[in-house]
């Protein structure tokens, strides 16, 4: 679980394996199924966010981490939004409480506030992580300054 590959590809995964419409048809009729899915997404995103955070992962591979899941995210984001049929026909069954929504327009925005929260959270994590980096970076070539400094005044010779 906290190998970055295995983390983008569970983290990523998931999501994806979700919002696959029979899955999600299932899902959203089925209450237990219902809970594994929220529950799963839930623990699988505190894992994925754990990993990003966690300084004994080397700063550069944190980035990575991130910046890897932000592509597959986008792309899921874009074919939901772009997919000229409804994809979800659970909404149609079920019902909604928004009824002067049409579906298309229902799946839209509801695919808007799963794309562009979770990749702006992605975003911000990298962001992070690369600040952290950074802030790490400054203070080892501080460090390799001040020691370079002081082997220099220990060297130079006397001059009597």
């Amino acid at each position: 679980m906290f190998n970055p590959v295995v983390a983008v590809v569970l983290f990523v995964g998931l999501i994806y394996f979700w919002l696959l419409s029979p899955i999600h048809f299932k899902a959203m009729l089925d209450y237990r199924l219902y809970r594994v899915m929220n529950w799963s997404m839930a623990i699988d995103g505190l894992l994925f966010w754990w990993l990003v955070l966690d300084p004994r992962l080397a700063p550069s591979r944190r980035v990575l981490v991130v910046i890897a899941a932000i592509p597959p995210q986008i792309i899921l984001g874009a074919y939901i939004f772009f997919t000229p049929h409804e994809l979800y026909p659970i909404d149609s069954i079920c019902g909604r409480a928004f009824t002067w929504i049409t579906l298309m327009r229902d799946q839209q925005i509801g695919d808007l506030l799963l794309w562009i929260p979770g990749s702006m959270m992605s975003v911000i994590g990298a962001l992070i992580a690369l600040r952290h980096w950074l802030r790490l970076s400054a203070r080892s070539r501080l460090r390799h300054e001040r020691a370079t400094q002081a082997h220099v005044r220990h060297a130079k010779p006397k001059l009597s």
